[in-house]
């Protein structure tokens, strides 16, 4: 089985129509826990949870997005992740999907998302996650695997 690209990281994209404001309780959270095959046993790492960057005063305006932190794989040397995907959308009439993606690295420094054409959904998606929010601040989530 392979393994998860050396240096990888998550980017998020708000597709539901409305902007998402820290300050009025929207959130983003991704969590993932690598796992890998050795010796013929499954072994799993602790949960991570990964920054994105979304702190008070800012915005995640609708089509937008965000990157996560960078993970580095060289010393772990994963095979996949089983993690959770959950949004808090700070808009009653927020209706749509937001959408998590993979996008790796050879050496942290060539990323796709720095070309000068970069389409978001030419990384792989991982995960989506219909919002149909009938109230302001409801959460939802979902569980999402991801191995080459």
């Amino acid at each position: 089985m392979k393994s998860l690209a050396k240096f990888w990281r998550y980017h998020f994209r708000n597709d539901t129509g409305a902007p998402m404001d820290y300050d009025l309780g929207a959130r983003i959270a991704i969590r993932s826990m690598p796992w890998k095959i050795a010796s013929g046993d499954l072994n799993y790492d602790t949960v991570v949870t990964h920054d994105t960057q979304f702190t008070a005063g800012e915005t995640v305006a609708a089509g937008s997005s965000r990157i996560a932190s960078v993970v580095d794989n060289s010393s772990g040397v994963y095979q996949g992740v089983n993690g959770t995907f959950e949004i808090t959308h700070d808009q009653g009439g927020a209706s749509g999907v937001c959408s998590l993606f993979i996008e790796i690295s050879d050496n942290d420094g060539n990323w796709p998302s720095a070309s000068d054409d970069f389409d978001i959904e030419d990384l792989q998606r991982v995960s989506l996650l219909p919002i149909a929010n009938t109230g302001e601040d409801k959460s939802r989530s979902v569980n999402f695997k991801f191995f080459l």
